[in-house]
């Protein structure tokens, strides 16, 4: 049997005509989710091959129509915004049998104005009870995830919503919009509000929830202790905006994404760079470790997602 090297390419998955905003792993490690154009694709992550394209979300502009996707911590739901204002629903385990599926339209996000137009970002609690979703219209709505309805909208953003990550261990939500990040208590409704000295594009929480990392413009990087809601670290990790962060599910890894074409890869622990991955032709818009924290999966402006064997 051929042992793959670590720290390399493993695969490039094609088929997206715009570029790839989102990337999600089923919780099994079987199927890999993609959004970009106006489709959310299935694919299988142990030959590679496309198994279903998702249409729904309106085409409303040149850009990617589907701007995010995040799936269920079961596994059962997939979630996705839209540049049409909607987030859609889908039932997973339908789409990986057939061609038709269950799905729900969920509705209440306006327009918002300029190129931060429709839903921005979605995603799912830990406990799976709560998605919640931020747009362009500057609120951040929370659904309940077994009547779909919505249960409350969080105001006080003055921009509109770039990224969203909740808590692995807590009921707490971090949104992030202009210069500005919010923690958002869920159970008591309690609103902290942080400024960064450069504008957080991406936020992500690591496995424990003890802190969480933020990228933005320049190539700013800063790590959060979330119990003291303090900056710990600022570094540049990046000669461009941070785009993306991921951390891996085993605390072993992170990993950023920048305007810059690259990916890096990090030690979670030490902080010490491991590797610089390149390949990519344009911008690293995603980026999600794949459950056992084997795989680094990027999507990039190129239209392409690049599989990277970390483990």
């Amino acid at each position: 049997m051929r042992t793959v090297q670590r720290y390399t390419q493993i695969g490039i998955l094609n088929g997206h005509k715009f570029p790839v905003t989102g990337i999600a792993f089923s919780p099994d490690g079987e199927t890999l989710i993609s959004a970009g154009d106006n489709t959310i694709k299935l694919w299988n992550l142990i030959s590679g091959k496309l198994i279903q394209t998702l249409t729904g979300h309106a085409d409303h502009w040149s850009e990617s129509a589907v701007t995010s996707v995040t799936v269920s911590p079961n596994g059962q739901f997939i979630a996705s915004g839209g540049t049409d204002n909607t987030i859609r629903i889908w039932h997973l385990q339908d789409f990986l049998e057939s061609k038709q599926g269950k799905t729900h339209t969920l509705t209440g996000h306006s327009q918002g104005s300029g190129l931060a137009q429709g839903v921005r970002a979605v995603a799912f609690s830990a406990d799976g009870t709560i998605l919640a979703s931020g747009g362009g219209d500057k609120v951040i709505k929370l659904w309940n995830t077994t009547t779909w309805e919505e249960i409350s909208t969080l105001t006080g953003h003055s921009y509109a919503i770039a990224s969203l990550a909740f808590s692995p261990v807590e009921r707490s939500l971090i949104s992030t919009a202009g210069s500005t990040m919010k923690l958002w208590k869920l159970d008591t409704y309690e609103e902290i509000t942080f400024t960064a000295a450069s504008a957080p594009r991406a936020v992500s929480f690591n496995a424990n929830g003890q802190t969480f990392a933020t990228g933005g413009l320049k190539g700013a990087f800063s790590l959060w202790a979330f119990k003291i809601q303090e900056e710990v670290i600022k570094e540049t990790l990046h000669s461009e905006e941070i785009r993306a962060i991921a951390f891996s599910s085993n605390g072993h890894f992170f990993a950023t994404g920048s305007y810059d074409k690259t990916i890096k890869l990090w030690n979670a622990i030490t902080g010490d760079l491991i590797n610089t991955f390149t390949g990519h032709s344009d911008a690293i818009y995603y980026l999600a470790f794949c459950p056992d924290s084997s795989i680094l999966a990027s999507g990039s402006a190129d239209k392409t997602i690049r599989l990277w064997k970390v483990a």
